[in-house]
């Protein structure tokens, strides 16, 4: 098979996956808090996070959103710190959408069994 065969391209605007990502993790809150950590706040990823909130607050009208922005893709520490203010505030659901720094915030959850 050719690559083209088997590789498909396709875009979307950054709110819609961003919308995606929150609508789950609305529905699937027990807690009614659902955390996001994001990168560095630069449009693409603003709007992005504008979808994920928009998501949870349609599949979840008494969920509450806490997210924030590391001012990082890189750094694993600003991610493990972020993950565990989230968990600690008993969000049971969360997006990570930070690059490097977002892989320490997942193993933080992971250590916390969030």
């Amino acid at each position: 098979a050719q690559p083209s065969d088997i590789v498909q391209a396709f875009e979307f605007k950054e709110d819609e996956g961003g919308f995606v990502a929150g609508y789950l993790a609305g529905s699937y809150s027990r807690t009614k808090i659902v955390g996001g950590i994001f990168g560095v706040p630069f449009d693409p990823l603003r709007r992005f996070r504008a979808g994920f909130i928009n998501g949870v607050r349609m599949a979840c009208e008494e969920c509450q959103v806490i997210s924030q922005y590391l001012w990082s893709f890189s750094s694993g520490q600003r991610g493990k710190i972020a993950a565990g203010s989230l968990a600690d505030q008993n969000a049971d659901v969360l997006f990570v959408a930070a690059g490097g720094a977002g892989a320490e915030a997942l193993k933080e959850l992971d250590e916390r069994r969030v």
